[in-house]
């Protein structure tokens, strides 16, 4: 198996699958035959979850995912380039069809939808809440659905435009909710429930 060792100044060791990538962070003083053993411990984990990776890239080919809903990519030959969502469906009309067109076609409709959704989300929840960011932007992370910096900036996933509006909301609150608690104590998540009630079936479904 093929694995990406990365030592850091941390006491536990653990494993990340990323974009199809094996990567194994452990200690910095953690030697190779330790490293190897846990390999082996996990090999059935890295498996299974390797495949689930690669089952959703698979499924990302066939369809695009926008607010929820899945709509299968049909190509169509023509001199333009763009995205129509018609019927259910995504038409990607391409001049000349490669696989790094049609990502930079999905994620420019990705961060159109996510400019005019996020805008209106954020600006329903601030008013919802009485709290309001310094500022906030989108960022293409995979690492998190959103994030609330100590300045008071909020960063929001463009990944988060494939999930339901309900969800989209969760985040935002979630993220407005740490600019009166910079953590997740009791506190915190009294506030986050006040606004959503069933945040802990959010989470749940925000991390299959």
């Amino acid at each position: 198996m093929d694995y990406i060792i990365v030592k850091k100044s941390i006491k536990n060791m653990y494993i990340q699958i990323k974009d199809g990538k094996v990567y194994v962070r452990v200690p910095k003083r953690m030697t190779q035959k330790e490293i190897e053993k846990l390999i082996k411990d996990k090999e059935k984990w890295i498996n299974k979850h390797l495949n689930v990776q690669k089952e959703k890239n698979e499924d990302n080919e066939k369809y695009i995912e926008l607010l929820g809903e899945k709509y299968e990519i049909n190509i169509i030959n023509s001199n333009r380039d763009c995205i129509e969502i018609k019927d259910e469906k995504a038409y990607i009309y391409i001049s000349k069809d490669s696989t790094e067109k049609r990502e930079k076609l999905i994620k420019n409709l990705y961060k159109k939808c996510a400019l005019t959704q996020y805008t209106k989300t954020t600006q329903k929840m601030m008013e919802l809440t009485g709290l309001a960011p310094d500022s906030w932007k989108i960022r293409d992370i995979h690492s998190a659905w959103g994030s609330c910096s100590s300045k008071r900036n909020i960063t929001l996933s463009l990944n988060l435009i494939k999930k339901r509006e309900e969800l989209i909301e969760y985040v935002v609150i979630h993220e407005l909710c740490h600019l009166k608690h910079m953590n997740h104590s009791k506190e915190f998540w009294s506030l986050v429930e006040k606004y959503v009630p069933n945040y802990k079936e959010c989470r749940k479904e925000l991390k299959r």
